[in-house]
């Protein structure tokens, strides 16, 4: 079912999407109004009023897998790819510009006791696919999104949750139930055998512990450069990479119960921002080297899996034509929608099949 909210007049009792929204966030969320002056920890109740707000608990958990689109018309484009309803779509009335939100049935834990390895680089896998297929801001670090709450953003909600395995789907063959009966030693070889695309090794499970064991510094640090190598691209010059390096770092640093001390936050940011800046066009031409071959795989791959959905959303509907048939049911996309679980855009696609009276 698909509930529409209006944009000045959200709160938590009109659906129970912003209800489950509020009940997930983390008990002092960060949030701002404005981006470029940072965002502070605060109770929910004020963080709400917020035009930001960070949806996930920081390291510990996603809930929420957020995508930033920055192009007009962004609001429609899972529509365009044939992927599922984002459960929010929230978008910038002056531009047309998005943030897609899936909300997870169950949260992906990456810490505490025991997290799974194997949830952990299917979320990465299936965070990378939809990025590519949505041409989502590669560089968007997830912290802070567009609050549903706020009545500055025009809000679609769709009364959707998802697990990992119905989000990949649509991208690849392996199932959720096959990768949990593969040891950790095969998981990579059997994602390669499906032909999804491995997660960077360096954004996966262990980067954490690995650094975080030898200290905030080491760990800040090691975060950080592997964050700059991913955004100088987009960076103009080596202030702004400077800048962006060390709003990101200040990120982390909230993390920690005693923070670095500001003089150490921009001896870090200039130190890593001068020698990415002075190597960029390495890390330029190799990321747009791994994003052309990235791409040309995925569409591949987009071809055949929605040959593959087509195939079985027809099969599903015939099945559900003959059923209506033979209880001499009349037959609306409604009736076939409900039956099959299909949407009703999904089924008016194939209305072909009973309006013309065939099966």
């Amino acid at each position: 079912m698909i509930t529409f909210q209006s944009t000045d007049a959200v709160s938590p009792e009109l659906s129970p999407v912003f209800e489950r929204f509020y009940d997930a966030l983390p008990d002092r969320p960060r949030a701002t109004d404005y981006l470029e002056v940072g965002s502070l920890p605060c109770p929910k109740i004020v963080a709400v009023k917020r035009r930001y707000i960070q949806f996930n608990k920081k390291n510990y958990w996603v809930k929420f897998l957020t995508y930033d689109c920055d192009y007009e018309g962004a609001g429609f484009v899972w529509y365009e790819e044939d992927l599922p309803a984002p459960t929010f779509i929230i978008i910038n009335k002056k531009n047309g510009h998005a943030h897609l939100t899936y909300e997870l049935e169950i949260p992906i834990h990456l810490a505490g006791k025991n997290p799974s390895t194997k949830a952990i680089y299917y979320l990465e896998v299936v965070r990378q696919a939809y990025t590519t297929a949505f041409q989502a801001d590669t560089a968007y670090t997830g912290l802070l999104s567009k609050n549903p709450f706020s009545n500055h953003w025009r809000v679609q909600v769709y009364d959707e949750v998802y697990d990992l395995d119905r989000l990949a789907e649509p991208l690849r063959s392996i199932s959720w139930k096959e990768l949990k009966e593969v040891s950790l030693d095969e998981l990579e070889a059997t994602i390669k055998n499906a032909k999804i695309e491995l997660p960077s090794k360096r954004r996966g499970l262990g980067f954490r512990e690995e650094y975080a064991e030898q200290g905030r510094n080491c760990f800040c640090f090691e975060h950080a450069r592997f964050y700059a190598y991913d955004i100088v691209k987009i960076c103009s010059t080596q202030n702004e990479l400077e800048k962006k390096i060390r709003q990101h770092i200040d990120q982390l640093n909230a993390d920690f119960d005693e923070r670095l001390p500001e003089s150490e936050i921009r001896s870090t940011s200039r130190s890593i921002a001068k020698w990415v800046w002075d190597k960029r066009n390495y890390f330029t031409d190799a990321s747009e080297r791994f994003c052309e071959r990235f791409s040309e795989r995925q569409k591949e791959r987009q071809l055949l899996s929605a040959a593959k959905r087509k195939e079985n959303n027809e099969q599903k509907i015939r099945e559900a034509v003959k059923e209506f048939k033979k209880e001499n049911r009349k037959i609306t996309q409604l009736a076939i929608s409900e039956k099959t679980g299909l949407s009703r855009q999904t089924v008016s696609k194939y209305s072909f099949l009973f309006q013309n009276k065939k099966c």
